[in-house]
């Protein structure tokens, strides 16, 4: 059993950020600023063009690192992350995304202390932590649409992706508690279900001391996966990318196919409502929630598989979904590092 957060929240005085590199979205936070786009990564090619006016959005900056110029949260003709061992953490990709995204929530000169989280099947792995702190630490150099910022990473912390959110949810940005964190705190038994992209994690607590922590077999990615199959675009687009497809809401359009916005509406509907049900069959085999004070759904696939997923939480009064969940991990972590 480990012991999470002590009961009195003190700012430390070190510069500090939270931020987390998944496989679906980049998220983080610091005194600075908020980011939040799709972990995606082109290298802008010599005397490339691009048309329209730029914004200071995440999608419109020009990075450059080492020898190479970049843009990052545009799929069109990026690298995307898809990778689910631990192998991940040491390719030049995770350490490329992380440092881009940390460039944006600091100053020049900055000396900061991070925190990121890992899912459960790769929490409490030391060779995890090594690849992420050999990826982080040290000092980097990033232009950012022209201004340099070279900044010193001098300690990582890695914690568990849902217990970001758990931080989040008790305490405010002056330390103090949120209007339920000293009840969120101080309850006995509570559950965290995070639902990502590529994967889907449990925490389960008695008051703030971790008794267990576990990776369900399903996450969004399987979801994604069968809309492709029964469109017939397995071969043709990413998991991801009918993901961004399906969030404007139109129909879908490839290689001179259409996919009518009825007919993509009703395949995405049957999918997800497959994926809640493995998803809260396989926690309820191992988990009893009516047990629990509070039973906490996080993460990204939570926004578009809440719906769903009600049906299954019928006897369940204490569940509770957390708000803007596609950051709420990142949030927390920040106000980890801030309070710890």
């Amino acid at each position: 059993m480990e012991k999470m957060f002590p009961y009195a929240y003190q700012q430390k005085q070190t510069k500090v950020l939270g931020f987390e590199v998944a496989n679906s979205y980049v998220k983080g936070r610091s005194s600075v600023s908020r980011i939040c786009y799709l972990n995606a990564v082109r290298e802008r090619l010599k005397g490339e063009e691009v048309f329209g006016r730029r914004s200071k959005k995440s999608e419109d900056l020009i990075f450059g690192y080492g020898e190479s110029f970049y843009t990052v949260g545009d799929p069109m003709e990026a690298v995307f992350s898809t990778a689910r061992d631990i192998d991940r953490y040491s390719n030049h990709f995770y350490k490329l995304s992380s440092i881009l995204a940390i460039s944006q929530l600091v100053d020049d000169g900055d000396q900061i202390r991070v925190t990121t989280g890992v899912p459960a099947n790769h929490y409490k792995n030391d060779q995890v932590y090594r690849y992420i702190q050999q990826a982080l630490l040290g000092s980097h150099r990033v232009v950012v649409n022209g201004g340099i910022r070279q900044f010193e990473i001098s300690d990582v912390e890695i914690i568990l992706q849902p217990l970001g959110t758990l931080f989040n949810l008790m305490v405010n940005d002056d330390g103090s508690y949120t209007e339920n964190g000293h009840d969120i705190e101080t309850s006995r038994r509570k559950l965290i279900i995070d639902v990502g992209f590529g994967s889907s994690d449990v925490a389960v607590l008695d008051g703030m001391t971790l008794l267990r922590y576990f990776t369900l077999n399903y996450s969004m990615v399987d979801a994604y996966k069968r809309i492709l199959l029964e469109l017939g675009l397995t071969n043709q687009l990413k998991p991801l990318e009918i993901e961004q497809a399906l969030l404007s809401g139109d129909s879908i359009r490839y290689g001179g196919r259409i996919f009518e916005k009825l007919q993509v509406e009703e395949v995405k509907r049957k999918a997800f409502e497959i994926l809640a049900q493995q998803i809260m069959g396989s926690l309820k085999g191992m988990e009893s929630l009516d047990s629990f004070d509070y039973v906490i759904f996080t993460g990204g696939g939570v926004e578009a598989l809440y719906e769903p997923l009600k049906s299954h939480l019928i006897g369940v009064p204490n569940a509770v979904k957390v708000s803007d969940s596609q950051s709420a991990n990142s949030e927390g972590y920040y106000l980890y590092s801030l309070y710890t």
